[in-house]
């Protein structure tokens, strides 16, 4: 779930948002990669605490016995908000996947500026 959004919104919002000035700009790049690891990560965070819990519990002997049970029991104790206990340090790990995409979107461009410089080297 968190790498289909990850990629699906960081593809779908580049052409969107990185035209005329911030086209071919890092920073610009970086803080959309960042934005979108910071999305993705926010809305697939509960349902990577439901599989944390339902592991950590897999030893013990009141176990979950299913999700939809480990959530309410969550819900029920601790209150929603124990969903997302930890995401901010996920965002901040967010960088490093967002610094990726930045570096790839940057590779990309000097390998297509390289192989069009290439093609046109050839036909002369």
């Amino acid at each position: 779930m968190y790498r289909g959004m990850y990629f699906g919104i960081y593809d779908t919002m580049k052409p969107i948002l990185l035209v005329g000035p911030f086209e071919g700009n890092f920073f610009a790049s970086f803080f959309l990669g960042w934005s979108t690891t910071t999305v993705s990560g926010v809305c697939a965070y509960p349902f990577d605490t439901l599989r944390r819990r339902m592991m950590l519990t897999s030893g013990h002997q009141n176990k979950y016995y299913n999700s939809m049970h480990a959530f309410r029991e969550i819900v029920g104790q601790e209150g929603f908000l124990a969903l997302f206990r930890g995401v901010t340090a996920n965002m901040l790990l967010g960088m490093a996947g967002a610094g990726v995409l930045a570096g790839y979107d940057q590779l990309n461009r000097i390998s297509s500026r390289h192989s069009n410089c290439n093609e046109t080297n050839q036909r002369l």
